[in-house]
């Protein structure tokens, strides 16, 4: 996931690529495909800002062995951010980004 690596190095690429590309990396936006792990969406949130985390699945018809739709659901659900953030991150973001 670009969001959570680009979290783990923001200091590494403010360092060598300067201000300017850090602040450029922080316009991308990134999905919610991270399996059972509400600490990474937690840091993904913090570098990007909530409003550019989508909610996004590898396998949209949660078809077994490959479908993750319902555990990616539930890794928002325990997120340690409000609930208005959890409701736009699965959905008033990418209505936003569309609109």
């Amino acid at each position: 996931m670009l969001g959570l690596w680009c979290h783990f190095f923001a200091g590494r690429i403010k360092y060598i690529l300067g201000d300017n590309a850090l602040a450029d990396f922080k316009k991308f936006y990134v999905d919610t495909a991270i399996l059972g792990n509400p600490r990474a969406l937690e840091l993904a949130a913090s570098f990007y800002g909530v409003e550019h985390l989508i909610f996004g699945t590898d396998a949209l018809l949660d078809i077994p062995p490959a479908g993750a739709t319902k555990e990616i659901l539930a890794t928002i659900d325990e997120m340690n951010v409000a609930d208005d953030v959890k409701l736009a991150i699965r959905q008033r973001n990418i209505l936003q980004l569309v609109k």
